[in-house]
């Protein structure tokens, strides 16, 4: 059954679309692409996201590069992806920049470039973004991209934890656990764990 509010929502986005809004045909892409008041239509998205990508929506490019990725709504096209990718993170995007670096990991649309992951990484983790301190923070521990430094690993995923963020009490739980970057501490392993479940994290 479609919530009221989301039908008003697809209603609202429909009518500015159809007046040629350029952000109304990106949000009604994301209402087919999310099943927002409407049916999920994934090849709906795929032309509006098109449409509003190709009059510079920068949300409806990165959109679009998901839906070439993973072949929905159109042909799947990693190198399509990767392209698009590419050009906005060259805008200065940092949610393009991170999906860049795990591009770059994966060898999705690209070859596996590793250095050029972290480096990617490691600029959106300055601007701010948790997520990517958590995974800078895992190319430091197994030395992927850049040398292998356990002891900043642990301290960046300190750092992270400190501020609640529940992946990083685990992993940094993991951390006193395995005796990684710092020395072995089972007791706080353990409390950390705890903290972690108690979150919801299992």
């Amino acid at each position: 059954m479609i919530k009221i509010n989301g039908r008003k929502a697809f209603e609202f986005h429909k009518f500015l679309a159809e007046q040629g809004n350029v952000n109304g045909k990106f949000q009604l892409g994301y209402c087919y692409d999310e099943g927002i008041g409407i049916d999920i239509n994934k090849l709906k998205a795929f032309e509006l996201y098109k449409v509003a990508a190709e009059k510079g929506n920068n949300e409806a490019q990165y959109n679009l590069s998901l839906l070439y990725e993973l072949g929905e709504g159109v042909d799947k096209n990693e190198e399509k992806a990767f392209e698009i990718i590419k050009k906005l993170a060259e805008k200065g995007d940092p949610d393009a920049n991170y999906k860049l670096a795990y591009y770059y990991i994966k060898g999705i649309g690209t070859e596996i470039n590793k250095p050029k992951a972290f480096e990617l990484c490691k600029k959106v983790a300055e601007k701010g973004s948790n997520e990517a301190r958590f995974n800078l923070a895992i190319l430091y521990q197994f030395g992927e991209g850049v040398d292998k430094d356990e002891k900043k690993a642990f301290e960046l995923m300190k750092d992270l934890a400190e501020k609640d963020d529940i992946n990083a009490q685990f992993k940094l739980g993991y951390y006193y656990d395995e005796g990684i970057g710092t020395e072995l501490n089972k007791s706080k392993a353990f409390e950390l764990y705890k903290a972690a479940a108690e979150k919801g994290l299992m």
